[in-house]
């Protein structure tokens, strides 16, 4: 037989081999976040049993990361319930737990637990960038562009192609619909990336916590492969970057369209399937990404949501990177005097109309109780 399959950027990747396909494996969700308050010494954690692949599963003793020299230790097996024991303030944990199929695929489940450091300071609006009243202007060609918003300031949007001609659609600034994507029916195998700069004052420290709100609207009601993106990169990023933290609406067949949070290449259901208006593009949906020490969080709601008080309607912990700087610490590798936002729209190679569109971009921060 002949094996083909799409890969994230669009690209088919074949091969070829003889026997039936082994159904993915597939991890359960999360078990949610813990940030207890000080004098708490365990955490537990109920850890979902996986699904898909090839049974039997084998689930590894659960992995603990702490703080260097932490007296924590960690009990308990998966599926089931998983101890933080001897838990001390002022300290944050991921715990971790591989699951292997018979067919020897992995996935991962994490939990994510702090104590005593809960952050009480309100969010402080740094940076805005509102493409609604922006000049037109249509991208033709790669590379940086300036766009000058309603109140003549100006922002850079840099306009690469991760499969396909820049031409093949429609990306630019609209005073209407915001920054977009637009790719007509049978425009063949496309898929834009458009990475904004979005300048922040004061800047942003490096303990400080970070929360990038981005309004925007996805069309992705009809298709079977269709693909959004939006959430936090670096200068040089993108959605394909070990750094990138955000949302997938990931249209899986026909009008399902499911929303998923990403942490550079691992993909995790939050939400099977979307209601009609998040995926038609008739809500403005509001997603957020929260940096906070060494966790990140994503949320989306309909907009608006007020982030110091309102509730997200869904909401997934997408973990922390041990190998970044300061040990761990998630915040540095998004401070200065910028933020970067990506935005991908693949349309799925050459199925019926889909768009997506930013409105606008909120940055906020506030000082962390957390420093490295």
């Amino acid at each position: 037989m002949t094996l083909s399959i799409l890969s994230n950027t669009g690209y088919a990747l074949t091969g070829t081999g003889s026997g039936p396909v082994a159904p993915p494996l597939v991890a359960g969700a999360n078990p949610a976040a813990q940030y207890a308050a000080a004098g708490t010494t365990s955490l537990v954690f109920a850890f979902p049993a996986a699904s898909g692949g090839t049974p039997p599963y084998t689930y590894a003793a659960p992995a603990l990361t702490g703080p260097s020299g932490s007296a924590a230790t960690v009990s308990g097996t998966a599926p089931g319930n998983i101890t933080i024991n001897s838990a001390a303030n002022g300290e944050a944990y991921l715990v971790r737990v591989v699951i292997t199929d018979a067919n020897g695929q992995q996935v991962l489940n994490d939990a994510l637990g702090d104590v005593g450091s809960i952050v009480t300071n309100p969010w402080v609006l740094v940076g805005d960038v509102n493409f609604i009243g922006a000049v037109a202007q249509t991208f033709t060609t790669t590379g940086n562009k300036i766009v000058t918003l309603a109140d003549a300031s100006t922002v850079t949007v840099n306009a690469t192609m991760s499969v396909g001609l820049i031409t093949n659609g429609t990306a630019g600034s609209d005073p209407v619909r915001g920054l977009i994507a637009d790719v007509p029916t049978g425009a063949g195998n496309t898929a834009y990336r458009l990475r904004t700069t979005v300048p922040v004052s004061p800047a942003i420290s490096a303990t400080d916590d970070v929360l990038v709100v981005i309004r925007w609207r996805v069309d992705q009601a009809a298709g079977t492969a269709q693909r959004a993106l939006a959430g936090l990169t670096t200068s040089i990023g993108s959605e394909a970057s070990a750094e990138f933290s955000g949302f997938v609406f990931q249209n899986s067949a026909g009008d399902n369209v499911k929303l998923q949070s990403r942490k550079g290449a691992a993909v995790a259901d939050m939400v099977p399937v979307l209601p009609a208006g998040w995926r038609n593009g008739s809500v403005l949906v509001q997603s957020e990404v929260r940096v906070v020490a060494k966790f990140r969080t994503t949320f989306s709601s309909v907009s608006p949501r007020n982030v110091n008080t309102g509730t997200p309607t869904y909401q997934a912990d997408i973990g922390s990177d041990s190998s970044g700087p300061s040990g761990g610490l998630e915040a540095p590798l998004f401070s200065g005097a910028a933020v970067y936002v990506q935005l991908y729209s693949w349309n799925g190679a050459a199925i019926p109309y889909n768009y997506t569109a930013i409105e606008r971009i909120l940055v906020y921060s506030r000082p962390t109780s957390r420093v490295p």
